[in-house]
């Protein structure tokens, strides 16, 4: 059974497929979280991989200065990866046409955390960037209690204990 969509002329390979049928996707998800789609720089990554934990970082508006980037999560596990297009209509609606076709990663995150990277995805000034982080680290998250970087939280008007 297909785990994702085959693009036109791409390369049908054995992660294409789910190994039993009755273990898709939704399946897999822990009570509590979301499946999360975040659109990323394809052009700084190596080949991704469900399994694979990473580091993901954002760039924000710098006030008029270089953006700033800064890191949003850390030790996520990759679910899934796919593409992404985003189409936009043309003439008025009469045709569709893509505007971009980019990488895409699915991570599994709490449900509080899924509409915090949704709020975090509408104002960032890019794509997310993943950082690929050694198999087995044992490193604890740079922030207390893990979870998004409060410095970020703050970008998107969120107090520490809920939404403002």
């Amino acid at each position: 059974m297909l785990r994702r969509p085959i693009g036109f002329n791409q390369i049908l390979t054995f992660d294409h497929f789910i190994e039993d049928p009755e273990k898709t996707l939704a399946g897999e998800i822990t009570t509590g979280h979301r499946l999360f789609a975040l659109q990323v720089d394809s052009n700084k990554l190596p080949t991704l991989y469900p399994g694979m934990e990473v580091d993901i970082a954002a760039p924000f508006s710098g006030g008029g200065l270089a953006p700033q980037v800064l890191l949003v999560l850390e030790k996520i596990t990759i679910v899934n990866v796919g593409n992404l297009t985003i189409v936009e209509d043309d003439d008025g609606g009469r045709r569709a046409r893509a505007r971009g076709n980019f990488k895409k990663i699915d991570i599994q995150v709490p449900v509080e955390q899924a509409l915090q990277l949704s709020r975090i995805q509408k104002i960032i000034t890019g794509p997310f960037e993943l950082y690929i982080r050694p198999a087995n680290e044992e490193k604890a998250s740079s922030w207390p209690g893990g979870g998004i970087n409060p410095a970020v939280l703050e970008k998107i008007g969120v107090r520490l204990g809920g939404f403002q």
